[in-house]
């Protein structure tokens, strides 16, 4: 994941952070100053799967060979909101999230995207065990499919850290974990800066960073808000983590988008993660 020593670290965005999707926000990326773009699966089962639209293919292509922005992982989006994850396989639930999963390594394959993420929030939050172990198997199968020519799965969730290393167990250490720096704090599930210390740098595949404001509703620029940003950035430093740091803050939002257009705003928080984290 690391690229040498003084050089360990790369910075990317997400999509939905951006006023724009697909071929379009790839762009937006790099006139952020952002190296990477975790992209969305633009709608999903719902829009009939468009990444698997060989023409919607070949734009994000294009437009990642224009602007240099590496497509660092494509993300389930949709099928957070479908919720299928937290049901068993033999459902027409669990049926619906294995197509899902299927398109979404077969689109990474077709884009070379390195990374699938697969996330427990919304509406397959992870609430019991029963969940829990729906969402393992889901996982395993990911692996399963994705194992001879990739893309790595990577799991995202507000798990506490026995939870996430017990998810890692149950796919034999085949996924890794996008850990994301506030997630925690805005869900009253624990500290980040705990968290960092009880997980290794074999355990993360890249993080995501967000900060937000007292109240915590919508995101404010990095260092900004109530995520102890500084103390976090330091904790990953000293983890000896090597690889993606992915921004999270939504810059088309309220109340960040009230300080400037989107892209100015990301590119603040471009040059403060560059900044903290030393190359």
């Amino acid at each position: 994941m690391g690229r040498g020593a003084g050089d360990q670290y790369r910075y990317g965005i997400c999509e939905w952070t951006l006023p724009a999707s697909g071929a379009a926000a790839v762009e937006l990326a790099g006139k952020a100053g952002f190296e990477g773009i975790q992209i969305g699966d633009l709608g999903g089962s719902a829009k009939g799967y468009p990444l698997c639209d060989e023409k919607i293919q070949s734009e994000i292509l294009e437009a990642s060979a224009r602007s240099g922005v590496i497509l660092q992982a494509l993300h389930l989006h949709t099928l957070v909101r479908e919720g299928g994850m937290i049901h068993p396989a033999n459902t027409g639930e669990g049926q619906s999230a294995m197509e899902s999963i299927r398109r979404g390594v077969e689109s990474c394959r077709a884009l070379g995207i390195p990374a699938l993420m697969l996330t427990s929030g919304f509406a397959c939050e992870i609430r019991d065990e029963e969940g829990f172990l729906a969402f393992s198997r889901m996982l395993a199968y990911a692996c399963d499919i994705a194992e001879d020519s990739g893309p790595r799965i990577v799991f995202e969730s507000i798990l506490g850290v026995p939870d996430i290393l017990r998810m890692r167990q149950a796919t034999r250490g085949r996924m890794r974990i996008c850990y994301d720096t506030f997630n925690m704090i805005r869900f009253g599930r624990g500290d980040p800066l705990e968290d960092l210390a009880r997980l290794s740098p074999e355990d993360i595949d890249h993080f995501h960073l967000k900060d937000a404001p007292a109240d915590l509703k919508g995101c404010v620029l990095l260092g900004q808000g109530c995520g102890r940003f500084a103390e976090v950035a330091r904790r990953i430093r000293e983890m000896g983590f090597s690889g993606w740091l992915v921004s999270e803050n939504y810059y088309a939002q309220p109340p960040l988008c009230e300080g400037g257009d989107p892209v100015t705003l990301a590119r603040l928080d471009a040059a403060t993660m560059r900044t903290s984290f030393g190359n």
